[in-house]
Parts: structure tokens; C-alpha cells; sequence
């Protein structure tokens, strides 16, 4: 093909190809485009949505991932476990709705239907009023022997801190014995490269984790 446009046959073989184009002028310079991607579609969920978690009052958010062609979205609702759903009022790709103490456990699933009429459906994400994290605490970087200090704020009703510590990038976490809003650690060449988070539990047992941080010695 030697025009401004490709065409072609998308052919199994031909599913994933990549195809460009080198666009010379008069002059012999020339320019390739960016690659573009050939791709038979398939009705595949590729992130499922996640529970959430926030204030009464709250506006809950649910998102989720899918490849497909003509797709439509039905969301519903469960308040009893699962054991029955109801179709809800919202027809986008991401569930929106008020977080009351009514809806508080509530479960939403997506039922997803692309041109061709087949359906997939996500997994339970579920609605919960529990502590709200509004201040998250920050990465450190100082000088071999200084003192870091992680900081989180939360917001709810009888919290309770447990941090975890990381030495192989977040890969897997320890338990360590601080239970309280701030972390303080000593800054060794061991511990360069150590990474934090702090889960944070209210009166109801509903728990939030805090985002990743670390702490590195200055070069």
C-alpha cells in the first residue's frame, strides 16, 4: 500500500498487526507515523470494578474496563448478599449514585451486551460507608541517619492504624508495631528503599489502605 490510506482484510493472522506509515517528500525527507493496531474485537471485561469506600453522603464512583463493539451497559443492584438483583437506573460505563446510610453494603454488577446481543457480566463491587482518607502521607528523602516521618489523616468514627512495611518494591507487606497516625523511622542504608502504607480500620471494622510510600537516602 503506498497511498494515505491502508486497507485491509482483518483476517486472524492479521489479528494484533501493527501497521505504519513513511510519508517522503520531494526533497527525500522523510516521516513515519505513529503505529496503529489492527484487533479483532472480543467481549472481554479487562478491569473489573472495585469496591468503594467514603463518607456518608458521599457520591460513590464504580468504573470498570471492556473491549467490545456496540456496547451497552445495565447496572444493578443488590442489598441482600447477591441473592437477588434488581436493574438500577444507571446505563453508563461507570456507576454513579449518592452514598446513604440506606445503601451502605450495597452491591452493583454491570451486565454488558455488545452488537452482536452477548452479555458478560462483572464481578460484585460493593458500597460502603467507612473512614476517608484525606490526607495521605508522603515519600521521603534525606540523609543516612535522618528521621522520616509518615503522617495520614482520616476522617470516621472509632479509627484504629496498623502500617506495613515493604522491602521488595510492594511485592508483599509486614506488619509492623506502630498503631498510630504517624510513623517515624530512622533512615538507615538497610532500610533505603523501604516502602509504607497504613491501613486504616473504623468502629464498624470497614478498612481503607492509604497509598505507597517510601523512604530513600539522598545521593
Amino acid at each position: 500500500v503506498t497511498t494515505d490510506t491502508y486497507t485491509a482484510k482483518l483476517t486472524a493472522a492479521k489479528n494484533g498487526r501493527l501497521v505504519r506509515c513513511i510519508v517522503t517528500d520531494v526533497y527525500g525527507s522523510t516521516v513515519t507515523s505513529d503505529a496503529a493496531k489492527m484487533k479483532i474485537y472480543k467481549l472481554e471485561i479487562t478491569s473489573q470494578p472495585r469496591d468503594y469506600i467514603g463518607a456518608a453522603g458521599s457520591t460513590a464512583t464504580i468504573p470498570f474496563s471492556v473491549e467490545g463493539a456496540g456496547l451497552t451497559y445495565q447496572w444493578q443492584y443488590s442489598d441482600n448478599g447477591g441473592k437477588t438483583w434488581n436493574d438500577s437506573s444507571c446505563t453508563s460505563a461507570i456507576y454513579t449514585a449518592r452514598l446513604t446510610a440506606a445503601k451502605n453494603g450495597r452491591l452493583v454488577r454491570c451486565i454488558v451486551t455488545d452488537v452482536n446481543g452477548d452479555s458478560v457480566i462483572t464481578r460484585p463491587a460493593a458500597m460502603r460507608i467507612g473512614p476517608v482518607i484525606t490526607a495521605q502521607p508522603q515519600s521521603y528523602v534525606g540523609a543516612r541517619g535522618s528521621k522520616a516521618s509518615f503522617t495520614i489523616v482520616a476522617e470516621g468514627t472509632g479509627l484504629t492504624y496498623q502500617w506495613e512495611v515493604s522491602d521488595d518494591g510492594g511485592v508483599t507487606w509486614t506488619q509492623s508495631a506502630i498503631t498510630s497516625d504517624v510513623y517515624s523511622v530512622t533512615l538507615t542504608t538497610a532500610r533505603d528503599g523501604r516502602m509504607f502504607h497504613c491501613i486504616v480500620t473504623d468502629e464498624n471494622d470497614v478498612s481503607v489502605t492509604s497509598e505507597p510510600v517510601s523512604m530513600k537516602i539522598a545521593d
